[in-house]
């Protein structure tokens, strides 16, 4: 099937489980920039979750780059995944359309 209109509107890269407690979460629909910083829990083993919506803000892919933390999903995954760093008060993720630059 097709998408329809309200679908852009409504589809927003958003965080589905936090590894930690969120200091802030911001998404610009416009250019799809998503900006989540929480500060880690470091008993929890589990990665953050953050919901991607590729087919609708991304489709030539996104840029995701964390501080405090690294990417453990796939590459333009639908699910992107963060695995806090060991140690450290911040993790910060951000997501942009395109590829990042390397």
């Amino acid at each position: 099937g097709r998408l329809r209109p309200t679908a852009r509107v409504l589809a927003r890269t958003y965080p589905q489980a936090i590894a930690g407690k969120p200091t802030s979460v911001s998404f610009d629909p416009t250019s799809g920039r998503f900006r989540l910083a929480y500060a880690p829990d470091h008993a929890v083993r589990a990665a953050t979750v953050i919901m991607v919506p590729t087919r609708i803000h991304y489709p030539s892919g996104y840029c995701a780059r964390v501080s405090g933390g690294s990417v453990v999903s796939e590459l333009d995954s639908q699910f992107l995944e963060v695995a806090n760093a060991p140690t450290g008060r911040a993790v910060v993720v951000t997501v942009t359309a395109g590829h990042c630059a390397v």
